[in-house]
């Protein structure tokens, strides 16, 4: 979930050792930062518990839970909404969507070398057009020797 955030000071008009109003203060907008809360990479050593630890949020995505992570369009994000999977390896490796049908909707690669765990998906197809509501799968592959292919469920209502 997107947080925003600006640091800023402010002071008193201080006459004989008191403070007696209002001095000055900070612009919040000069230091304004958005900042994105992420999940921890799994390690390879925790990789029997991946079933425990990997999912999708919000599940299921209707427009309600999607809100929250809900940004303003933009060029590197034209629909500003997306679901997050968390708590992905801590290698290398690729979320793949799929439909009950076997149909793969998109593939998306992660690194969670660094410990960011955290991977989004913006709900557009490899096609370029935005999935309809239903039921995917989600499998989780990493390079990583020591995890197993993990499948997961993710509920999509438009």
């Amino acid at each position: 979930m997107p947080l925003f955030y600006a640091v800023t000071a402010t002071d008193h008009v201080v006459q004989s050792g008191r403070a007696v109003g209002p001095g000055l203060a900070g612009d919040p907008a000069g230091n304004f930062q958005y900042a994105t809360m992420t999940s921890t990479a799994l390690p390879a050593e925790r990789a029997d518990q991946a079933a425990q630890e990997i999912y999708v949020v919000p599940n299921p995505a209707t427009p309600a839970s999607i809100a929250p992570w809900q940004l303003n369009p933009n060029n590197s994000d034209p629909t500003g909404i997306k679901v997050e999977f968390h708590h992905l390896p801590q290698s290398t490796g690729k979320v793949t969507i799929w439909t009950l049908a076997g149909d793969r909707v998109r593939e998306l690669l992660f690194d969670g070398r660094g410990g960011n765990g955290t991977l989004g998906w913006d709900l557009v197809s490899r096609n370029g057009q935005d999935v309809a509501s239903g039921v995917y799968l989600y499998t989780v592959e990493s390079d990583a020797g020591a995890f197993e292919r993990f499948v997961g469920k993710l509920v999509v209502i438009r």
